[in-house]
């Protein structure tokens, strides 16, 4: 009998292999000097750092908003779970934005989401992923009755998926990522005559997980695959009823596990323009960015970029690759008819996730057809799910390379599609009209041809001249190592260890009162939020309407047209054109209550005096700031701050008090211990009215219709302590029964 698997790892080995791979052990060391926020190794070039000199162009991560809000505000919300503090709010950016609501900064994926309190817990998140990953999918296999050695195989490679290596966006579009193959798990663990609950509770934890996680769109297209999966489990199964209602059961409590999310989230887009000002469902890569799918590194290290527009669209638009290897596994899935129809489902979602990415028009079509798919940024967000569903068919291939000697066409496929890639990634029948002295850039590209080919070589090597687990084993090291070969180069491009300014952090966390900043490009926006110093500047999706009405009309005209209101920070490159004269717009911020205004060092400002200055940046007082808190009319009254959301008065008449907070549907206040009235005042500021006497008025925020999120989350709770009840008692039975066997 043949033996299956990796002979030297027994079964308890490759699990551990699988939930702490080599990678994560590499990539802490890679940076453990780094102990810097994660902003350094984000790309963010920035006046904060004395020294920032990159081995090569590019960083660790594609999108800098890992640090603009999965460190930035994702700290902010742990901190506030340590604190014992539900985030729903966050006073430290803008004049104050919801937190939770914003969903990006993944406030309630707990406990993981705890780690961004850490220092680098941005990279300890990402390794807990990568194990997790690796763990649902080596149980996904092994119920898929994979061999050991492929769950192995499919386990580690979907750890080392592209979506992880580039991070196109915060780190929740990948932290949905590990909770696709337990959903999946769920659906094929329905099917089968046992193990009800412990199926519902796979199904609902991977639809609340993959919600919690804080990003809807790779949530919803991951969704979408396991919804067709379910469809043709139900349609091709024996078991279809029982399938059916373990899924539906499953995914409601998935659902009300996730409602107070959903429903801050609801509330937080419903008082912004943020769908009308993201609809992304027409539009795609430019072809020639194929290439990049399986070599993808040809046109340079991560967010390698020249003076043409080509390579800045390109960047800021690709989500993930796959190399050249991993496609060709994945054709020898089709060897055998066993779970063809799943097989198909996998190989057709690629093909099509790759045609409406690059625009073929009549699958464009049939997919904006789904609910809110033109919303969507297909293009950049659906390489979790391809990447999941190759991993898949790199497994089924393998078992099959480890039987009868089968003909080796997905080689010759894989030979075309190099040649096809080459072609188009080559840099004279392109787009790189670079004078002769660019010579590099032909080095690049012929670097990754030719060890795209030697891989290929190698690999049909394998392929012919070996058998049986031989072969296979083998294989499976070559694709692992591309794999692993393409998920280094970020961290082996990133930036070197630098040192941080942050006397000026320092000083306005000194300050007393509850002050405001307003920076002109030093400090990155939101970053007020980690160190807990309020600045105005915000990079956050969804925006508040008011707020961004009020930001495009008084301080810096342009921002709704050019980001939708999205980034209000005068570094972006966009606003360059933009007047960054600090003196037509003092009363604006005099009025927002900003004391201080931050800008590089040697800047003048006129009608300022300079009250900080360090190597790296300058601090700038605001003469005529409002206070947080002002009586506006009445009284007059004594103003006692105790916090931001707590303060005393004493009046000898009836008055209206003003705090300088952003006014939403939401906010409470109570007079003493009286509910009262949070009314708007002006545009975006708060008014309450408080009778004579001595008082506290005290605010809180919770969302609207947030109460019945709450108990429909208690009501997802409690189901999963009924399936965990259950799946106990099931446990003390096979215990039972065992034990009866063994004495029988």
């Amino acid at each position: 009998m043949r033996r299956e698997g990796i002979p030297f790892l027994s079964s308890k080995n490759q699990i551990l292999l699988c939930g702490f791979p080599l990678l994560p052990h590499l990539l802490a060391w890679s940076l453990r000097l780094h102990s810097d926020p994660i902003w350094f190794f984000a790309g963010m070039t920035s006046v904060w750092h004395r020294v920032h000199a990159p081995l090569l162009p590019g960083g660790m991560f594609l999108d800098p908003n890992v640090g603009f809000t999965s460190e930035a505000l994702g700290s902010l919300a742990a901190r506030d779970w340590l604190h014992l503090s539900i985030p729903w709010w966050n006073p430290y950016t803008g004049i104050g934005m919801p937190l939770a609501g914003e969903m990006q900064p993944g406030a309630f994926f707990l406990p993981f989401s705890l780690l961004l309190a850490l220092p680098d817990g941005v990279l300890w998140l990402t390794l807990l992923m990568q194990a997790i990953a690796g763990l649902t999918m080596y149980a996904l296999l092994r119920e898929l009755r994979c061999t050991s050695r492929a769950a192995l195989m499919g386990g580690l490679l979907f750890e080392l998926n592209s979506t992880i290596a580039w991070a196109p966006g915060p780190i929740a579009v990948f932290c949905s990522l590990p909770f696709l193959p337990l959903l999946i798990w769920g659906i094929e663990r329905a099917a089968k005559p046992s193990g009800g609950p412990a199926a519902r509770l796979g199904v609902a934890a991977g639809v609340a997980y993959m919600l919690l996680a804080g990003f809807p769109e790779p949530a919803y297209l991951n969704g979408l695959l396991a919804l067709l999966w379910w469809l043709v489990r139900v349609i091709s199964g024996p078991a279809r009823w029982r399938l059916l209602e373990r899924v539906v059961t499953g995914g409601l409590i998935g659902l009300c596990l996730a409602a107070p999310l959903l429903v801050a989230f609801a509330d937080d887009l419903a008082g912004s323009d943020a769908v009308a000002g993201h609809i992304a469902g027409w539009r795609f890569l430019p072809w020639r960015g194929l290439g990049m799918v399986l070599l993808p590194y040809a046109f340079g290290p991560l967010d390698f970029n020249n003076s043409g527009p080509f390579f800045g669209n390109l960047w800021g638009a690709v989500g993930g690759y796959c190399g050249l290897l991993l496609p060709v596994l994945a054709l020898a899935g089709f060897y055998g008819r066993s779970t063809i129809a799943l097989k198909i489902l996998l190989a057709g979602w690629v093909v099509a996730a790759l045609a409406k990415s690059f625009g073929f028009g009549p699958v464009m079509a049939a997919v904006n057809g789904l609910p809110a798919m033109r919303d969507v940024a297909f293009y950049r967000y659906f390489w979790p799910s391809a990447g999941f569903a190759l991993a898949v068919l790199a497994a089924f291939g393998l078992d099959a390379l480890a039987g009868p000697a089968p003909r080796p066409w997905p080689v010759f496929v894989g030979a075309a599609l190099l040649v096809g890639a080459g072609l188009i990634t080559y840099p004279e029948q392109s787009f790189w009209h670079w004078p002769y002295h660019m010579w590099p850039v032909y080095g690049l590209w012929g670097l990754s041809v030719g060890l795209a080919a030697a891989g290929l070589g190698v690999a049909a090597f394998f392929w012919l001249r070996w058998r049986g687990g031989k072969r296979a084993s083998a294989l499976a090291c070559l694709v692992l190592f591309e794999a692993f070969a393409l998920f280094s180069m970020p961290i082996l491009t990133g930036g070197r260890h630098g040192a941080v300014e942050l006397g000026a952090v320092r000083f306005l966390q000194a300050q007393p009162g509850m002050t405001r900043s307003y920076t002109l490009g030093p400090v990155q926006p939101n970053y007020g939020a980690y160190f807990q110093t309020a600045m105005i500047d915000h990079n956050v999706l969804p925006v508040p309407r008011n707020w961004a009405s009020y930001v495009d009309a008084h301080i810096l005209p342009g921002v709704v047209a050019k980001s939708g209101g999205i980034i209000f920070w005068p570094a972006w490159s966009p606003y360059a054109s933009a007047d960054r004269s600090v003196q037509g717009i003092l009363p604006a911020l005099e009025t927002l209550g900003v004391n201080f205004v931050v800008s590089a060092p040697r800047t003048s400002l006129d009608g300022l005096s300079r009250v900080y200055a360090d190597p790296a940046i300058d601090v700038w007082a605001v003469p005529g700031a409002a206070p947080y808190f002002e009586v506006t009319s009445g009284g007059p009254c004594a103003v006692g701050a105790i916090s931001r959301e707590s303060v005393t008065l004493s009046c000898k008449s009836p008055a209206m008090l003003e705090r300088r907070e952003l006014f939403m549907a939401g906010w409470h206040v109570w007079v003493d211990r009286a509910p009262g009235i949070v009314a708007r005042d002006g545009d975006v500021f708060q008014a309450v009215a408080v009778p004579a006497g001595l008082h506290e008025v005290r605010f809180s925020f919770l969302p609207p219709y947030e109460s019945a999120g709450l108990v429909i989350f208690i009501c997802g709770i409690a189901g999963v302590f009924w399936m965990l009840w259950r799946v106990g008692r099931e446990c003390v039975f096979e215990v039972r029964r065992w034990n009866h066997l063994g004495q029988s």
